[in-house]
């Protein structure tokens, strides 16, 4: 059997959100954590952007400069992404354990899918889209996004509660047609999933 140590966190700013991700992954690569499945939120809007993107071309940094939000960089890859009312997630385990498969859209693909079950007890039409994405009626609600070093896996994602549509097209530079394929949960959805738990 698998055992994997589970870690629910109260709202954490975004530098602390991130140290601890890398802590975890740390941990993992030098056999001191089993793998880990943490929750959490963010104490304020953050901006993440991905490993490998340039902040000039995906942030507006003088907006963010002047409403104080906070722009970290993530270690794993993807897109630029404004955190706010969501749960995220970070799942962190080696890449050589036999539940992790060798291909990165299948790993995408198995870790997702606990996610889409868990959403479809409370809504319908809930889809994987490859290689990342989780997609109500077409229209995205979650992504994720992955590292690969030291011999271990992590994988963020999101799931969007609600969104302030001002501070995000503000924040971030984004494609408009790829804004416009985002979605957010009703807030009878939001509750359902919060059930309490991470208030």
């Amino acid at each position: 059997m698998n055992k994997f140590r589970l870690m629910l966190d109260p709202q954490c700013s975004g530098s602390v959100n991130m140290a601890k991700d890398y802590a975890i992954l740390y941990c993992i690569a030098h056999n001191e954590l089993p793998p880990a499945l943490r929750i959490y939120r963010w104490i304020e809007p953050t901006v993440t952007v991905g490993y490998f993107e340039d902040v000039n071309y995906t942030v507006n940094r003088d907006y963010c400069k002047e409403k104080n939000i906070p722009v970290i960089r993530r270690e794993s890859g993807g897109g630029t992404v404004l955190h706010h009312m969501e749960l995220t997630y970070s799942f962190t385990a080696s890449i050589y354990s036999d539940f992790i498969p060798q291909s990165v859209d299948e790993s995408f693909r198995k870790i997702i899918a606990p996610l889409i079950d868990t959403l479809k007890m409370y809504i319908d039409n809930v889809e994987y889209r490859p290689v990342n994405d989780i997609i109500i009626n077409n229209r995205k609600i979650s992504g994720s996004a992955q590292t690969r070093k030291y011999g271990i896996l992590q994988q963020h994602g999101t799931v969007i509660l609600d969104i302030d549509d001002d501070l995000l097209t503000s924040a971030i530079l984004y494609d408009k047609d790829k804004l416009s394929a985002n979605i957010y949960l009703s807030n009878e959805m939001s509750h359902q999933i919060y059930a309490g738990r991470y208030s």
